[in-house]
């Protein structure tokens, strides 16, 4: 069980080893076992740098870091950069981690490197702790399809918006989205086919959207879009944008024999601002409603809901 694998030590040239004394071995425990501490617990990496840059230069080992990541293309760093690097492949029973240059002033000595090597073999515990925390989150917040958020995701978004609305007075609207004859696209094309559209609808859906949005698988073929700080007439125009680009999506491969491109499924849209005094479950309820008559009309117009 590897936990961290040197790739580049720069240190002094060797020389002859001198045991620490027993006050430095104990104290060097003692900070492990605060080290220990201090990561445990954490939910996300950035803390855990900091955490582990700020007991590394406590303990004069370094007073910089950078964690590079396959998944990302750049590399966070923290603390300063300096001419006098370590780097390591951090890696525990199998999983890849990241690699992490460590920076210094001065030259490494033997010492150094050995106490930094214990000191990141609990941020490797630290960091996998911290995935798999995000990772079981994820299962239940995300829907495993689309990777959008799921149903208990929604109530959770609405009762929290609700709270800020009422609290700083701003608007606040949905859109219900509900994908047109998603049945006959199944029995025509296959479940993968409508898969895929399920998919590529959740795609153009984050695009369509602003950062502030909330975008929700809300069950089945039906999606939510939760916008916070957003009146009707706001709301409206992002519909608009939704319809248009999904006018223009296509789904790739389309058919069982992925021998052609089809477009994609169209969708109706129901639209509900939040008005003052009504609870979450009201709000839901206008927009299942606008939906409902928006499909019923076969129109795409949010301008129609109430």
């Amino acid at each position: 069980m590897d936990t961290v694998i040197p790739l580049i030590r720069h240190r002094a040239p060797a020389r002859r080893a001198i045991s620490p004394p027993e006050t430095a071995r104990a104290e060097l425990a003692e900070r492990l076992l605060a080290l220990h501490e201090r990561l445990l617990g954490c939910d996300n990496d950035d803390l855990l740098l900091q955490r582990f840059l700020s007991w590394a230069e406590g303990a004069e080992l370094a007073q910089g870091l950078g964690l590079h990541l396959d998944s990302e293309s750049t590399e966070r760093q923290l603390g300063q950069s300096h001419p006098y690097r370590c780097t390591y492949r951090l890696q525990l029973d199998g999983e890849y981690l990241g690699e992490i240059t460590l920076m210094r002033r001065a030259q490494y000595e033997e010492a150094h490197l050995v106490a930094l090597e214990r000191g990141l073999g609990a941020l490797a515990k630290g960091l996998r702790l911290a995935r798999e925390r995000q990772r079981l989150e994820d299962l239940a917040t995300r829907d495993a399809l689309t990777r959008l958020l799921n149903r208990n995701a929604l109530d959770e978004g609405l009762a929290t918006e609700f709270a800020r609305a009422r609290r700083v007075g701003t608007p606040l609207s949905l859109l219900l989205l509900d994908v047109d004859d998603f049945k006959a696209l199944n029995d025509r094309h296959g479940h993968l086919a409508g898969d895929r559209a399920l998919r590529g609808i959740g795609e153009i859906l984050l695009a369509s959207t602003r950062d502030t949005d909330l975008v929700f698988r809300h069950g089945g073929d039906e999606f939510a879009v939760l916008m916070p700080g957003t009146d009707e007439d706001i709301a409206a125009d992002v519909a608009a944008r939704i319809r248009e680009n999904l006018s223009r999506g296509l789904l790739q491969p389309a058919d069982a024999e992925g021998t052609k491109s089809l477009a994609l499924p169209r969708v109706s849209i129901g639209l509900a601002a939040h008005q003052p005094g009504e609870s979450p479950t009201a709000l839901l309820e206008r927009a299942d409603q606008s939906l409902y008559r928006v499909k019923a009309f076969r129109s795409r117009l949010p301008e129609q809901a109430p």
